[in-house]
């Protein structure tokens, strides 16, 4: 027999609390089920009880639940529940799913399992790790693909909340892994510890909960073997001998939380209250404009307009969900032309939405985990998949991809760092992702990912502290590839911008748009002729515009009103819609909607203002609102 190697060990006696004896259930080939317990799942000392054969689930696949619950994979795909009332089975059991055929196959029947909580993990055919949960309202199990690459893998069980053990059999005669993925905020706290070696030997390993493991080996006298895991120290107690007769042609499990230990898991942060924030604004194809913001009610609020010169055809809607949100909304276009939004909830919990296709109806709003105290970003790469980011209490950064093109956003992972805060702004920029966001002195400062690599962060210098820091600078990326910056400085409540060199490097020194104090962010974007165009809210409530004087002129012309008889209530923000004409959108006090773009050239109000150098706007109040 191999010798099993863990990455660390110790004699010391388990960390873990248990409720009572260790509930093991053994199904056999010929149909009967057995109950044993394992009196001390505290210390591993050898022993069990005599078997009791109590019926009950066998066949196809054997997964131990919390608090009684055994669950059983038939043959014909029916996914059963059983309960254990301390006495025998409640009956009837229950049919919580059909279709879930081929998992008493022998390369999958130990590649799902379920958890304390009761979410059962699952790798199938796909190769991603999948979760599932029994909505009892719906009366059906609600899946979610939290990873991806996971075929390696020939054995998958649940130590814990979230706590996944994964073999992988062609790796030092079986290596042994540990993962925990916290439900509640769909984070990743662990990834891939290495426990040790020579983990094949097991026919099986099952889990009383608390990071205890049972292992029953493969050879004819199957062999029971009790481990306890401290994922503080990295240490293991164990490796104890229980007794023998454990066929391995035996189906066998327990109960998944008789025994618990103490975990860390991330609390939910408070959020600061933000309002007035500019709208998101994704141009689709033909000229629509789709914008997304959160009501003055903490409502989302989604619009989407087919022509930007008829404001009829405008249509609001507001996403279905249970809480409320702040901030502004984080929104990518999908390969496809329909959208994904995420919002932040006041509760911290982020929430996302999906629209299948263009016009499509929106599914509601989902909770995506998170437990951010600010808004996350979300944007297209270029491969056309969309990753989420975010930033945590501490200022670590997580991100959340797409498992593929418009598919779902999985769960999110450490990207490391920490000390940032404030909303991310996220731009594609080449191969790359680049962020923006404040650090701890306040600085606005920039870093990339590419790939799960992030780079280090470098401050943009030459501003006073505190820039953008109630404000979300905007990015535009120029033709030459080059990343351009637009911020509040706070300390004068001027514009500034910077771009970077040539060969991305950053400036030491910002440049300040002369002419206007303003009373909120800008937001810019770049022109299909090569110039920049940036909108911002002056002191005076109204909205502003200029623009470059030329593409190769880094002089900008002085500041117009775009608007000379309407205040604005929030933010400006600004697009260019695929037709070349681009937008402004902004809310008055009593949230409703403005929206102004620029007209054709060619047409009687170009014309008429041919000799002015700023555009020619025209539009208004949209003339039908949100319901």
């Amino acid at each position: 027999m191999s010798a099993i190697l863990p990455a660390g060990y110790s004699h010391a006696d388990s960390t873990a609390t248990c409720t009572g004896p260790t509930q093991i259930f053994a199904a056999l080939p010929d149909g009967s089920t057995r109950l044993y317990t394992h009196p001390d799942p505290v210390n591993g000392s050898a022993g069990f009880s005599n078997p009791t054969v109590v019926g009950g689930p066998n066949g196809g696949t054997l997964m131990g639940g919390p608090s009684g619950d055994v669950y059983n994979i038939q043959h014909n795909g029916e996914f059963r529940r059983y309960h254990w009332n301390g006495t025998g089975w409640d009956n009837p059991y229950q049919v919580i799913a059909q279709g879930w055929g081929g998992w008493d196959l022998p390369a999958y029947h130990n590649r799902i399992t379920v958890d304390p909580l009761g979410n059962i993990y699952s790798v199938g055919e796909d190769n991603n790790l999948h979760v599932n949960h029994y909505d009892a309202a719906a009366g059906k199990l609600v899946e979610h693909v939290i990873d991806t690459n996971w075929g390696n893998y020939n054995l998958i069980i649940a130590g814990g909340p979230g706590v996944l053990y994964a073999r992988d059999p062609n790796v030092n005669g079986g290596e042994l892994y540990r993962y925990q993925y916290d439900a509640n905020s769909q984070r990743w706290l662990q990834r891939k510890r290495d426990l040790g070696i020579g983990w094949n030997i097991y026919s099986g390993i099952f889990s009383a909960g608390g990071d205890t493991l049972y292992g029953h080996t493969n050879d004819p006298r199957g062999e029971l073997y009790w481990y306890h895991f401290n994922n503080d120290t990295g240490l293991w107690a164990g490796r104890n001998y229980i007794g023998f007769g454990w066929d391995p042609s035996w189906l066998v499990t327990s109960i998944s939380n008789t025994c618990s230990s103490t975990m860390t898991l991330p609390p939910k942060p408070p959020v600061t209250l933000t309002g007035a924030v500019a709208a998101t604004l994704l141009p689709n194809t033909n000229g629509r404009l789709e914008y997304y913001y959160v009501g003055k009610d903490g409502s989302v609020v989604t619009v989407d307009q087919s022509d930007v010169a008829d404001g009829s055809t405008a249509q609001f809607g507001v996403l279905a969900t249970s809480g409320t949100f702040t901030g502004r909304i984080a929104a990518a276009l999908n390969d496809n032309g329909g959208a994904q939004v995420l919002a932040l909830g006041t509760d911290s919990e982020i929430r996302g939405a999906v629209q299948p296709a263009i016009a499509g109806n929106w599914s509601t709003l989902s909770p995506a985990g998170g437990y951010f105290p600010v808004e996350p970003a979300i944007v297209r790469k270029p491969d056309n998949t969309l990753v989420a980011f975010g930033l945590d209490a501490q200022g670590g950064l997580w991100y959340r991809p797409q498992l593929a093109k418009n598919g779902d956003l999985t769960s999110w992972q450490s990207l490391g760092s920490t000390g940032m805060k404030n909303t991310l702004t996220a731009v594609a920029q080449g191969s790359t992702i680049r962020l923006f966001t404040l650090n701890a002195n306040n600085r606005l400062s920039t870093a990339t990912v590419t790939g799960t690599t992030l780079s280090s962060w470098t401050e943009l210098t030459g501003l006073a502290s505190g820039v953008s820091g109630s404000a979300v600078p905007s990015v535009v990326i120029r033709a030459d590839g080059t990343a351009q910056v637009f911020a509040l400085d706070s300390s004068d409540m001027s514009v500034r911008t910077i771009k970077q060199n040539t060969d991305l490097s950053w400036p030491t020194t910002w440049t300040t748009i002369p002419g206007l104090t303003a009373a909120g962010a800008p937001s810019a974007l770049a022109t299909n002729t090569g110039t920049v165009e940036v909108v911002v809210k002056g002191n005076d409530g109204l909205v502003y515009n200029t623009g470059q004087l030329a593409p190769a002129n880094p002089a900008f012309r002085s500041w117009t009103v775009v608007d000379p008889m309407n205040n604005a209530g929030s933010d400006p923000s600004a697009a260019q819609l695929s037709t070349g004409v681009w937008a402004i959108v902004f809310r008055d006090t009593e949230d409703r909607v403005y929206l102004y773009h620029t007209v054709p050239s060619g047409s009687l109000a170009a014309r008429a203002a041919a000799d002015s150098p700023s555009p020619t706007f025209v539009g208004g109040l949209l003339p039908v609102q949100r319901h």
